[in-house]
């Protein structure tokens, strides 16, 4: 047996043990087990981007971070990693960052939905809202029956005090969504906008 596979049979069972407990929610656990398989093979990107992902669970962005790091040095077109690694940014409020992070996700994977959809709520987040609708009519484009994306828009078309494009967006979470309380009442101050200007 070389090295390589001893290596491989050690840090495999840790793996596949942690990826257990995190599927259990004992994300504590399943961190230790990662650890432990990252120490026979620390050049293992799934381990790497496993790690983040707990750790993202858990909210220790930071930390998330640094394992989504060391996963794109092995990995560098892991579009998935990229696309957390944004999440991780986006939830500490460093959406140029963030932004960045979704750009490359995009870049290996144009279809990723959820990618332009965060990417826009980091451009309304800096106030660049052109750019931030331009990235929920991908998402409509991709995946037009997502009603969050829909009432995003709608919220940033508000902004923009282009007040007819934003109830047509409320209207279109409704139809998506009939029980969604917030896009009728923004549909009414939206209409308010309208009838006072």
């Amino acid at each position: 047996m070389t090295s390589s596979s001893a290596s491989n049979s050690h840090y495999e069972p840790w793996y596949n043990r942690g990826r257990a407990f995190d599927s259990l929610g004992r994300y504590d656990e399943a961190i230790d087990c990662f650890d432990k398989a990252l120490e026979y093979e620390p050049n293992a990107s799934q381990v790497w981007a496993s790690r983040g992902l707990t750790l993202f669970s858990l909210k220790r962005f930071e930390e998330a971070i640094t394992s989504f790091d060391r996963t794109l040095a092995l990995q560098s077109d892991d579009f998935h990693t990229w696309h957390f690694r944004g999440m991780a940014l986006l939830s500490l409020k460093q959406y140029q960052d963030a932004i960045t992070s979704f750009d490359k996700t995009v870049e290996l994977y144009p279809g990723a939905f959820n990618t332009w959809h965060c990417r826009g709520t980091a451009l309304d987040a800096l106030g660049r809202y052109q750019e931030a609708i331009a990235s929920y009519d991908k998402v409509i484009e991709l995946k037009p029956d997502n009603y969050n994306t829909w009432y995003n828009r709608g919220v940033t078309l508000d902004a923009l005090g282009r007040y007819q494009e934003a109830i047509a967006s409320y209207d279109k979470v409704v139809e998506l969504k009939a029980d969604d309380y917030e896009a009728s009442v923004d549909r009414k101050f939206s209409r308010k906008g309208v009838e006072s200007g």
